[in-house]
């Protein structure tokens, strides 16, 4: 499993993965303060509504995220709980690919592209 404080397991990270025979998709979510459900959580758990167009959260893109414990203590709706999601199989035929990486890559590369270059960087196809 992989978790996503935010993302893939921690800050804003998040996994991509593709097999021999399957499409790159991501494994993840990235909890960014512009996802609707994190800002229903915030609103709903905190009582933190944030503006139209907002991006940030105390300075913070993401909603979760391991450390800045101070902005915990305030209440400010940060939190370190994961979104954990399913299980993938790994068939172990030398064609899959996991790329785990921060929101540097993501905010410009698809999953798509990134297992790509994964897979000819290894010498696979995938």
């Amino acid at each position: 499993r992989i978790g996503g404080g935010g993302g893939g397991g921690g800050g804003g990270s998040r996994a991509a993965s593709s097999g021999a025979t399957a499409a790159a998709r991501f494994l993840t979510v990235d909890h960014k303060v512009t996802l609707a459900s994190e800002q229903e959580r915030l609103a709903r758990d905190h009582g933190v509504v944030l503006g139209k167009g907002a991006t940030r959260l105390y300075g913070l893109a993401l909603a979760r995220a391991l450390g800045d414990s101070f902005l915990k203590q305030e209440g400010a709706g940060l939190t370190a709980v994961p979104d954990v999601s399913p299980a993938i199989e790994v068939n172990g035929d030398g064609g899959d690919v996991v790329v785990m990486a921060s929101d540097g890559l993501w905010d410009v590369c698809s999953a798509q592209q990134a297992v790509a270059a994964a897979a000819a960087a290894s010498g696979d196809s995938g």
